[in-house]
């Protein structure tokens, strides 16, 4: 987990996950002027990256579970458990 700026000098907060040596797929929300954030997905194996613009809003439990659980399944197929439990039956 790393803050940093990025390319275009945006404040970012980037998860990186990967197998030491190679290519790391990350998650990241970036701080956009006009009080918006874009959650930014970036999957190295298949060389993608998925945005979602947002409100600030968007920064609490129920998004950031269901974006994290995403981006785990896109870039490792791996299933998380933890979102399932803390949210009521019909989120997702």
């Amino acid at each position: 987990m790393d803050l940093d700026l990025d390319e275009d000098g945006h404040p970012r907060l980037r998860l990186e996950v990967g197998e030491p040596g190679g290519e790391k797929s990350h998650y990241s929300l970036l701080a956009i002027p006009g009080e918006r954030v874009i959650h930014r997905q970036y999957l190295a194996g298949a060389q993608e990256w998925h945005s979602l613009p947002a409100e600030l809003a968007s920064i609490n439990p129920m998004v950031l579970d269901s974006e994290l659980a995403v981006f785990f399944r896109r870039a490792f197929d791996l299933r998380l458990e933890g979102p399932e439990r803390r949210h009521p039956a019909g989120f997702w």
